[in-house]
């Protein structure tokens, strides 16, 4: 997919997904 097709919006969902996805990881290595 082209950079150039991805809206400000849909690229900012996906970091809060990530961010999500990460401090769960996080949250587990730490148990």
């Amino acid at each position: 997919m082209d950079i150039k097709e991805i809206d400000f919006n849909s690229r900012d969902e996906a970091n809060n997904c990530l961010k999500e996805l990460l401090s769960e990881d996080a949250f587990n290595y730490q148990l």
